[in-house]
């Protein structure tokens, strides 16, 4: 295709991986392990295994993606959960990917369920992407500092805290809220709201508006530009009957600083995003700067 040798991916690669999520003993305290290999020859970043940036291999590797320990407490009316170590964490504005393994956080998240609401808060200093073996600090450039010719400062830390609402027919319907910053960094929020409407005795519709804000906290990272509000605007409907199932959705990007929106707290490869992008392919992580996005779909099985 004419393209440079330095873009294309080429792998040859068999992996393996070991889980354990464990009950709690004495209704309390349990674990989580999970661990991972991979082998592998190649070059290119498949985003797979172990990527050597000096000389665009990828290698084989083996790493421990969770080991956490894990408690719960409270009743039916009010309950919690706490997990730390290295963990996957799902909170606010932070959220942990599935490639061929789990990504992982240096961290913990504490969460509270009472009358409908789960109030939750996390925090991690490391993270762990699937083309690495090791957990590294987080870093405001993609590299996390592994080519010596870029330079990179280090995140301190991430945070976030969130809220979730669940109300309506069978608790479907959800407010879903968070905030989160990474420090010296930058800072986003976003807002998910659904609805179910019933539409019959078989049918059901489904109206979602999701909005997320972000804003970088130094102009090292707005392109050049001054420092501004970058958006994400989406909305869909959603349709189901036994058999048949259609969408329809729009979303809109206004990223200025970011090009492409950053929608996790630290940069991309340093930690994952929790959105609700309804609108773009499962397969897509891109949302560009005035990217205008419109889905029309059904399946009738």
């Amino acid at each position: 295709d004419g393209s440079a040798e330095g873009d294309k991916v080429l792998i040859n690669a068999l992996g393996m991986a070991f889980d354990i999520y464990s009950g709690y003993a004495w209704d309390i305290v349990g674990f989580d392990f999970t661990g991972s290999g991979t082998l592998a020859t190649g070059y290119g970043n498949s985003e797979m295994a172990l990527y050597a940036f000096d000389t665009n291999d990828e290698k084989s590797k083996a790493v421990i993606n969770t080991a956490a320990i894990k408690f719960k407490f409270g009743n039916e009316s009010v309950n919690g959960t706490l997990r730390g170590g290295y963990t996957r964490l799902d909170v606010g504005t932070i959220g942990t990917s599935w490639r061929m393994n789990s990504h992982g956080y240096r961290g913990f998240e504490a969460k509270m369920s009472f009358a409908g609401f789960t109030l939750g808060y996390a925090w991690a200093d490391q993270f762990l992407n699937e083309w690495d073996d090791k957990y590294r600090d987080f870093a405001n450039d993609y590299t996390q500092g592994r080519i010596s010719f870029v330079p990179v400062e280090t995140i301190d830390y991430i945070h976030s805290i969130g809220l979730i609402y669940n109300f309506g027919p069978d608790k479907q319907a959800f407010v879903d809220s968070g905030y989160g910053e990474a420090k010296d960094y930058r800072r986003n929020a976003q807002l998910a709201v659904a609805y179910p409407f019933s539409i019959g005795e078989e049918g059901a519709l489904v109206a979602t508006v999701y909005g997320f804000w972000g804003k970088y906290l130094d102009e090292l990272y707005t392109r050049g530009g001054d420092i501004e509000n970058e958006f994400v605007y989406a909305a869909s409907l959603d349709y189901s009957r036994p058999k048949l199932n259609a969408a329809l959705a729009f979303a809109y990007t206004d990223g200025p600083n970011s090009g492409e929106m950053e929608m996790g707290l630290a940069p991309y490869a340093n930690s994952d995003k929790r959105i609700f992008a309804y609108v773009n392919s499962q397969l897509d992580e891109h949302m560009w700067n005035g990217l205008k996005t419109f889905k029309l779909s059904a399946d009738y099985d």
